[in-house]
C-alpha cells in the first residue's frame, strides 16, 4: 500500500517553508504539525513572540518571506513616458523606425563629425593679459636726460692692456672706431658693423686685476706672449665727464625705465644703450662695473681724446719681471691658469 502523501497548500513549496517559519518555530508558536500551521495574517498579534536573539539586534523582519509566489510589484512609472513600451539604448522604440534623437548638423568643414567640436556653442572666453615693461628694455628710451648729478669726473690713474703686434695692434690711446663687436659690452657704435668714424670706444680700468680679469676673459688664461701684449697707465690731463652707472646711490638707469642689472644683461642690449648715450650727449664715457671682478671700470667715448695725456705715465710688456709676479699672483687670486712655464714668483 503506498503512503497517503499529505496535501500542500495552494501557496506551494516555497510559501509553505514561508508560513512554517512565519508560524512555527522563529516566532515560538510550538509546530505540532502541517495542520496547525496558518498564514501570517491568520495569527493573532498577542500569540507573536519575538525569539531570543543577540544583545543590540532585533528579530529579523519576515515579512518579505510571507509574501505568495505570483503576487505582481508593478514597476514605477517615468512620468510622461509610456510603461508599455520599451526601448533600447539607441535611442529608439521597440518595432518604431522612427528615431527620437534630432539629426546632426552638418561641419562647417564638410567633413563628417560624431563628435562636438571643442567649445561649440559657446562664447569665446575672455582673456586677461597684463602688460608689463621688461626690467632693463633692450633699447633705450627716446629721451634721455643727464644732469650733474649723474656725472662722475674722474682724473684716476687708469690701466689698459693692448697688444703691439699681430693682429689688431693698438696704441695704448687709439680709440677703436670699428665695431660693433659683439664681444665687446660697451661699443658705441650703430649698425651695421663697419668704420664709424668720431664713435671710438677705449676701455681701460682702475686696477691691473681688473683690466686682466676682462682682457682674458674668454680663455680664462693669462698669456703674455701672444701679440706681445703691453699693460700702459696713464692720468687724465682734464678730468673727464662720465655718466655714472655704477655706484651704490646711482639712480639714472632707474630713472629711464631700466636697472642696476643692466650692465649684467646681454652685451648687445649694453651696445644699444651706450649708442643712445653718446647720440644724446657727447660724453667722455661712462662709469660702469665690470662684470668679471664686480669693481668699477671705464668707458672712454672718443670726444674725451683731447683729455688724455700726450705721453703715458708707464707702460711696460707683460714679460717684464715687475709685471710677471703681479699677474703670477692676478692668476692665482682669480684660479685661472697663467701661461708661463717654470716661472716662479717666489
Amino acid at each position: 500500500m503506498e503512503p497517503t502523501r499529505r496535501p500542500r497548500p495552494a501557496g506551494g513549496g516555497a510559501v509553505d517553508h514561508a508560513q512554517r517559519l512565519a508560524g512555527g518555530d522563529l516566532l515560538g508558536v510550538p509546530n505540532r504539525g502541517a495542520a496547525q500551521h496558518q498564514p501570517l495574517a491568520a495569527v493573532p498579534q498577542d500569540q507573536i513572540r519575538p525569539t531570543a536573539h543577540r544583545a543590540g539586534r532585533q528579530a529579523p523582519s519576515l515579512l518579505p518571506l510571507a509574501v505568495q509566489r505570483g503576487t505582481h510589484r508593478p514597476r514605477a512609472r517615468h512620468p510622461g513616458r509610456p510603461s508599455d513600451r520599451r526601448r533600447t539604448p539607441a535611442g529608439h522604440r521597440h518595432h518604431d523606425d522612427v528615431t527620437l534623437r534630432r539629426p546632426r548638423r552638418p561641419h562647417p568643414s564638410g567633413l563628417p563629425s560624431h563628435r562636438r567640436q571643442p567649445g561649440a556653442g559657446r562664447a569665446p572666453a575672455r582673456r586677461i593679459v597684463v602688460l608689463s615693461k621688461p626690467k632693463n628694455p633692450s633699447h633705450p628710451p627716446q629721451s634721455l636726460t643727464i644732469t650733474d648729478a649723474d656725472i662722475r669726473p674722474t682724473t684716476e690713474l687708469l690701466w689698459r692692456i693692448h697688444r703691439t703686434s699681430g693682429l689688431h695692434p693698438a696704441a695704448w690711446n687709439d680709440f677703436r672706431t670699428y665695431g660693433p663687436l659683439p664681444t665687446m659690452r660697451w661699443d658705441p657704435h650703430p649698425q651695421p658693423t663697419g668704420i664709424h668714424l668720431g664713435r671710438g670706444v677705449l676701455y681701460a680700468s682702475i686696477d691691473l686685476r681688473t683690466a686682466v680679469a676682462e682682457v682674458f676673459q674668454s680663455t680664462r688664461r693669462i698669456d703674455p706672449f701672444t701679440g706681445d701684449p703691453h699693460v700702459t697707465t696713464f692720468i687724465p690731463r682734464r678730468p673727464l665727464r662720465l655718466l655714472r652707472l655704477y655706484s651704490e646711490d646711482a639712480a639714472w638707469l632707474l630713472k629711464h625705465d631700466a636697472s642696476h642689472s643692466l650692465m649684467h644683461g646681454p652685451k648687445s642690449t649694453c651696445r644699444n644703450w651706450a649708442c643712445g648715450i653718446l647720440d644724446a650727449h657727447r660724453l667722455d664715457g661712462l662709469w660702469v662695473q665690470s662684470t668679471m671682478t664686480g669693481h668699477a671700470t671705464t668707458v672712454l667715448f672718443e670726444p674725451s681724446a683731447p683729455k688724455l695725456p700726450l705721453r703715458a705715465r708707464d707702460s711696460a710688456p707683460l714679460t717684464a719681471p715687475a709685471i710677471m709676479a703681479a699677474l703670477d699672483d692676478i692668476a692665482t687670486s682669480l684660479g685661472w691658469r697663467f701661461a708661463a712655464p717654470g716661472f716662479r714668483s717666489r
